[in-house]
């Protein structure tokens, strides 16, 4: 057996099998083999778990990138709210100030009947 290897981890082996009951040791053809598969295998997976790291590390940053998007939508959104009750505000103050003319208005009007009634009276 041979042990696979990726970077200082053991991630599998590669076996021969011998027939049952033989005591046979395999020969140096079939120990080189055995390892060129270890090492084959070790570099498949090694290339395999890089990429898998590659687009875990891209999914991340991707991440970080819509979290940053979220909390600028996010102070945004805060800037309207604030915005909004601004002008409700200030079309408050406008229909209080058209409601107060609209009362001056008429209590001018009801001096200026006063004093023409006045006037007609002298």
């Amino acid at each position: 057996a041979m042990p696979i290897i990726s970077e200082v981890d053991i991630i599998g082996s590669v076996i021969s099998i011998l027939p049952e009951g033989s005591d046979a040791e395999p020969d140096e053809t079939e120990i080189k083999l055995i390892q060129t598969a270890a090492v084959f295998l070790s570099k498949q997976l090694e290339s395999q778990f890089g990429g898998i790291m590659e687009s875990s590390n891209e999914t991340n940053e991707k991440a970080t990138e819509i979290s940053g998007i979220i909390e600028q939508q996010t102070a945004s959104f805060n800037q309207i709210v604030i915005t909004l009750r601004q002008i409700s505000s200030g079309i408050e103050s406008f229909a209080l100030s058209t409601k107060t003319i609209t009362n001056t208005v008429n209590e001018m009007k009801n001096i200026a009947f006063k004093l023409s009634n006045m006037k007609d009276n002298i």
